[in-house]
């Protein structure tokens, strides 16, 4: 997309000059934690440049983030992925099993299945885009970004394979919200193909 990549996460940890977050919980438990996690999401939110802010799966469910969301955040993603693909995932990462702090005091894996109904609900209802994380990671990309650019008044258009050009063009020309098309053809190897190809497309070109 070519904008800038924040974790959430990591950004709190620069801020509160720790090299990973459990130790400060560990010193300063979970209340201060989602306070220093309010400031630096707002931090954030007030940079002036385009960028993409990964949340995890604990912001999003406090109200105070969600109204600082609603008033700045332009799309919210909900990435669903099922329990039990999220606890094979954890239990694979042995490195960071000794370094999540507990808020039930379970086992892991028993943990996880609580928080994870408690919230679901909220993941719910607060999204703008909603993309199923199953496994397959590059379809689960491409059904974000097309969703994404399909929310634009202006989109680019970067892949140039006939078949996918067409899929594009056919996708742009019934949307209401596009208004203008940006050919990126430094990412094009057939100009003169293309050129054949912009008749069909019913809308401003760039």
């Amino acid at each position: 997309l070519w904008v800038s990549f924040y974790d959430l996460d990591e950004f709190i940890a620069q801020e509160v000059w720790v090299k990973e977050l459990f130790h400060f919980i560990e010193q300063n438990w979970w209340d201060e934690f989602r306070r220093q996690e309010n400031l630096c999401l707002s931090k954030l939110l007030e940079k002036n440049e385009n960028k993409v802010i990964s949340l995890g799966w604990w912001a999003i469910t406090f109200e105070n983030n969600q109204n600082i969301l609603l008033k700045q955040a332009d799309k919210l993603i909900y990435i669903e992925c099922a329990l039990d693909l999220i606890c094979k995932r954890i239990s694979k990462d042995e490195a960071n099993w000794n370094k999540r702090n507990s808020l039930t005091w379970k086992w892991l894996l028993e943990e996880l299945e609580e928080i994870y109904q408690k919230r679901k609900n909220c993941y719910e209802s607060f999204y703008d885009i909603k993309a199923k994380n199953d496994g397959d990671l590059e379809e689960c990309i491409d059904f974000i970004l097309k969703k994404i650019h399909f929310w634009r008044i202006c989109v680019p258009i970067v892949d140039f394979q006939k078949e996918n050009l067409l899929s594009q063009i056919d996708e742009i020309n019934n949307s209401q919200e596009i208004k203008i098309v940006e050919l990126r053809i430094d990412f094009c190897d057939n100009i003169e193909e293309l050129k054949t190809m912009i008749p069909l497309i019913k809308k401003q070109v760039l």
